[in-house]
């Protein structure tokens, strides 16, 4: 998944925590129209993985590894640099080490905290309240969004509560432990359905695929 989360309900409020898997790897995706679901790839500084995508991470690719590690496990990886920034040169990007003078250059975080803007940008149109815990992270207050939904005319809350599409999310309190590890589940007992914290909540979770 590009993403997990975490919903909580605390006096009938209802807080978002997402956070954004491999973000890095993500973003070099995107600029280099990478598909991150057939394609192993992996973000690396100094000779260090930062970031690796899920494909690379099938074969045994981890972050920290160094890069000729990741390239004895999975001959295929596509390794990129973070983008580079010396005193008289625009930022770049070398795919390449042995390419990269750390005496010469420092790293540049730019495109990645502007991938991170576009990000909340996004976030801000569907809550007032938003809080960034970091590059990739974020909290957000969905509660009126929430309400909005499981009071629109016609609206079935029941029905409109895809439970399958939630695999990768976790509704805090609710479940037992074995439950907790598989996310929220379609058969969730019909009396807990019917209180309106548990049903506020679960709409919040269809707010944030809508999301």
């Amino acid at each position: 998944a590009p993403w997990s989360l975490v919903l909580y309900s605390s006096r009938m409020r209802i807080i978002v925590h997402l956070d954004l898997d491999c973000f890095y790897a993500q973003v070099e995706q995107r600029r280099l129209g990478v598909d991150g679901e057939t394609t192993p790839l992996g973000v690396t500084q100094w000779g260090s993985l930062l970031a690796v995508n899920y494909v690379a991470r099938r074969f045994g690719v981890k972050r920290g590894m160094r890069g000729d590690e990741a390239k004895a496990k999975c001959p295929d990886i596509i390794l990129v640099h973070v983008e580079t920034i010396g005193d008289k040169e625009e930022p770049k990007t070398s795919g390449d080490e042995g390419e990269v003078d750390r005496s010469m250059v420092k790293a540049s975080l730019r495109r990645y905290r502007s991938a991170s803007r576009e990000v909340f940008s996004i976030l801000a149109r569907h809550s007032d309240l938003v809080e960034r815990a970091s590059i990739d992270e974020a909290f957000l207050d969905i509660t009126e969004a929430a309400r909005e939904l499981l009071d629109a005319p016609g609206n079935d809350a029941d029905e409109d509560l895809d439970f399958a599409r939630q695999k990768h999310s976790h509704i805090a309190g609710h479940g037992d432990d074995h439950d907790k590890g598989d996310g929220v589940q379609a058969d969730l007992d019909s009396s807990l359905m019917q209180t309106e914290s548990s049903r506020l909540l679960l709409a919040g979770a269809n707010v944030v695929f809508r999301i």
